[in-house]
């Protein structure tokens, strides 16, 4: 499969490099949003690309999935984050066909906090792989609509690799992100805030 990597990153200077050096022998096509870090992320992602825009910090970095999936040069775009490692998945991606009927590809994340992997069942489901015509996030929501809901989910497995701190002020964005993202559209039809919903297609 061809794919795009596209990567929506705040100060992730210090494990930048090492996430993108993943990439090298997969993709010519990699994507990174600078959401004003004020670090060296951007002097960073320009080593792996050209393809750099520095955008305004809105508070959760997936707010921004959609505008840059339109920067992609291939259909199909692996979404990377800077906290994660995915030497364990990148060769069945690259020999997975691009023409499979479903629409995302969520794989398993395994759980490293403060260099401790945490129990199996903490594991959850995690779309990295997105077809950018039939997929799309809602503003500050991290979480896709489709205009099918198939899932192709992976046996494999990538980690996440966090100390407490990160973790904590991870949890805490996400739960900001929602709560603006209920309030602003609770009055509305467009119910965005439902997206888990099963057979749920954007209008």
């Amino acid at each position: 499969m061809k794919f795009s990597v596209v990567g929506i990153m705040y100060n992730e200077g210090k494990r930048l490099e090492e996430c993108l050096s993943q990439f090298k022998d997969y993709t010519d096509d990699i994507v990174i949003f600078d959401t004003e870090s004020t670090d060296n992320t951007s002097q960073i992602a320009f080593k792996f690309t050209k393809k750099v825009w520095e955008v305004p910090y809105v508070g959760y970095t997936s707010s921004y999935d959609c505008q840059a999936w339109l920067k992609a040069k291939y259909d199909w775009c692996f979404c990377a984050c800077g906290d994660e490692r995915y030497y364990d998945i990148l060769d069945w991606v690259r020999d997975l066909s691009e023409d499979i009927k479903e629409t995302m590809v969520a794989f398993e994340r395994r759980e490293i906090v403060d260099g401790v992997e945490q129990p199996f069942t903490k594991r959850g489901y995690h779309w990295r792989l997105i077809n950018r015509h039939t997929a799309w996030t809602y503003e500050l929501l991290d979480a896709p609509l489709f205009s099918s809901n198939d899932t192709l989910y992976s046996d494999k497995v990538f980690s996440h690799i966090k100390n407490s701190e990160e973790m904590q002020i991870d949890i805490n964005h996400r739960r900001e992100a929602e709560k603006t993202l209920v309030y602003k559209y609770r009055f509305t039809s467009m119910e965005p805030f439902v997206s888990h919903r099963e057979g749920y297609k954007p209008k």
